[in-house]
């Protein structure tokens, strides 16, 4: 009776064994499976991201390498600009942050463009062959005709022609950047040889 019981108990055993195992395998599978469907769409999706991108600078898809970027891109693209950041418009200097901060996990220093432009976290350089992706790129015009007195001091004071624009962008790639901007309303990619913004840059910086 005692053999009988043992047997019994080793039958249970082995078919609890074989059930787990055969759970186990199953499981496997099924993660296997969503393993390989993730990996799919995500080759979907950049390949979507890729022709997307490439459509609207007019360039081969192969020639999309910074995933990344073109990831907050497509999610950003065509968002509406305000001169104050709110949940349904953003402002140039809002967007290039959050875009440095999401993408590069790095904080871009000061709050506004003269900040940022005066910032020594920030090293310019005046050559435009040398832009490269993530460079930041001051774009500023003067109005010809408004003249202020600024005041240096109580002592001193100089005269200069007031600023009638001052966008903050980055450079992707292929001359081509992005920016937030009044003059489009919205976040747009724009050539860098573009007749009225290829007039007006003033800075090139690179983030050390």
């Amino acid at each position: 009776l005692m053999s009988q019981k043992i047997s019994i108990y080793l039958l249970l055993v082995c078919t609890v064994l074989l059930l787990s195992c055969g759970v186990a395998k199953k499981a496997r599978r099924a993660a296997q499976k969503a393993i390989a469907a993730a990996r799919a769409d995500s080759v979907k999706n950049v390949t979507g991201i890729r022709e997307k991108f490439a459509a609207m600078m007019e360039i081969p898809p192969a020639s999309i390498k910074n995933i990344p970027i073109y990831r907050f891109l497509d999610k950003w693209i065509y968002f509406p600009y305000a001169k104050e950041t709110g949940s349904k418009a953003i402002n140039d200097i809002d967007f290039i942050k959050t875009l440095y901060k999401e993408v590069f996990n790095k904080n871009l220093p000061g709050k506004d463009f003269d900040e940022l432009r005066k910032s020594e976290l920030i090293s310019f350089f005046k050559d435009s062959i040398s832009l490269s992706p993530g460079d930041l790129i001051f774009f500023e015009e003067l109005d010809k005709k408004k003249m202020i007195t600024v005041a240096e001091d109580e002592f001193r004071k100089y005269v200069r022609k007031e600023i009638k624009m001052q966008v903050l962008a980055m450079y992707l790639q292929d001359g081509f950047f992005v920016c937030s901007s009044e003059k489009i309303g919205a976040v747009s990619i724009i050539k860098f040889s573009d007749q009225y913004w290829g007039s007006r840059w003033k800075y090139l910086g690179r983030l050390k």
